[in-house]
């Protein structure tokens, strides 16, 4: 049976009221009792606790389970008590902040994924416009490639993007990039000016 905090509070109470000790088990003449020592006391043969037909045995519990006795098994139960409640609120304290550094790891994996996606999906679109631009500017046969073909070939790419700003303008890499993704679209290659 586990005591209740009023169960507690009872024994806590009934060792206050009780006759302060310390006790002892006394036997004088065959008869035994509990009580206080004289000099305790102040009185010649100090305060009688119990007395009666209860076996030695039980006086000498009766008087081991004295008031200094049980308020400091309850003092020591309290303190117990109090570590347990702080260890209690340090674990949840603990499993708080693990539970924050977990959240925060999820946000940031998933900040690093649509981020890690992103740029996948830039550098595909990249690629396929590297291979757009390769197969509409480089013949099957490599080493008939001159410099000169892949910088007419640019040229011509430049023309184009040219051709939609106006003869002035210098285009831009995004400007490279929308000319060929149209090129792209229309299922052509940019080398067609």
């Amino acid at each position: 049976m586990t005591p209740t905090t009023d169960q507690f509070a009872t024994l806590r109470a009934a060792a206050a009221a009780a006759t302060p000790g310390p006790w002892e088990h006394q036997t004088s003449n065959g008869w035994h009792r509990v009580g206080t020592t004289a000099a305790n006391r102040g009185r010649v043969d100090g305060d009688v606790v119990a007395n009666g037909a209860a076996s030695p045995a039980n006086m000498a519990y009766i008087a081991t389970a004295n008031p200094a006795a049980v308020l400091a098994l309850l003092d020591h139960i309290d303190a117990q008590a109090a570590e347990l409640a702080q260890a209690h609120e340090a674990r949840r304290e603990a499993q708080l902040r693990e539970q924050q550094a977990n959240e925060a790891r999820n946000r940031i994996a998933v900040e690093i994924r649509r981020e890690l996606n992103m740029r996948l999906s830039v550098a595909e679109r990249d690629a396929a416009r590297y291979r757009v631009l390769r197969d509409g500017m480089l013949p099957n046969d490599l080493c008939a490639l001159g410099e000169s073909a892949i910088m007419t070939a640019l040229e011509a790419l430049g023309d184009r993007v040219c051709d939609e700003l106006g003869p002035d303008a210098i285009p831009t890499a995004a400007e490279f990039d929308a000319a060929i993704d149209a090129a792209m679209e229309q299922n052509q290659s940019p080398n067609c000016g």
